[in-house]
């Protein structure tokens, strides 16, 4: 619970960023002033969030003025000193490089249809919790009510648990590393598989208990490597 209200806080925020910065770029296109400006300073952050920041020099009513602009760009490429560019200047005194405005609304939209999405998920989407914190590999298996009961892999008999399976005794069993598992499950006759690893969930429904017990036996032996 606590990490899906953190998720949606971080998404929520990214997504008012982006929405504020789409609004401010897309007012200063309807109403600004074009000016050319002097490039007097151009550097680059460091770190992963790597972008330029261009610090640049007008005249306009009489006045000179000195401002600077982030520019989020794939690849950056620096500009000069003493270079000119066309600056907008709008009526709330933001200015900003003109041809960098048209590749940030486009930025923008896709972090706000992200974050968006992202916040809708981590309300609404299904993220299973670890059966065990931490990433050690283990076997579980879950009985009614939610309960779980958690062995060491080593120790562990995969087949005799496929008659409990068929008889009700538990619904589930399977092998689990922090949020990723391999569950297997018995219903309406058929052995089922559902996996989610790294994000990504995927169920295989076997054909009879003699595929199910080869795949389950296949799953023990990688598990037993990695406990």
């Amino acid at each position: 619970m606590v990490k899906r209200l953190f998720c949606f806080i971080v998404f929520l925020f990214s997504f008012g960023f982006s929405l504020y910065s789409s609004v401010r770029d897309i007012g200063l296109l309807f109403r600004h002033t074009e000016v050319s400006a002097t490039v007097i300073g151009s550097s680059f952050t460091s770190g992963k969030g790597r972008h330029e920041v261009v610090t640049y020099e007008y005249e306009m009513e009489g006045q000179t003025f000195l401002k600077s602009s982030d520019l989020f760009v794939f690849f950056p490429v620096r500009h000069s000193v003493g270079s000119q560019v066309a600056v907008l200047v709008g009526d709330d005194g933001y200015t900003h490089i003109k041809r960098a405005v048209p590749p940030e609304l486009v930025l923008f939209s896709f972090g706000m249809a992200f974050s968006l999405f992202g916040a809708i998920a981590s309300v609404c989407g299904n993220f299973p919790e670890p059966v065990v914190p931490g990433y050690a590999v283990v076997f579980y298996a879950q009985e009614s009510g939610r309960r779980r009961k958690v062995f060491e892999v080593r120790k562990v008999r995969v087949g005799e648990w496929f008659g409990k399976l068929e008889r009700g005794e538990i619904l589930c069993c399977g092998f689990s590393s922090g949020n990723d598992f391999r569950e297997f499950s018995f219903s309406d006759g058929k052995y089922r598989l559902r996996v989610f690893q790294n994000g990504i969930g995927t169920e295989t429904e076997f054909a009879n208990r003699s595929q199910a017990e080869q795949r389950i036996e296949r799953e023990w032996r990688t598990a037993f490597l990695r406990a």
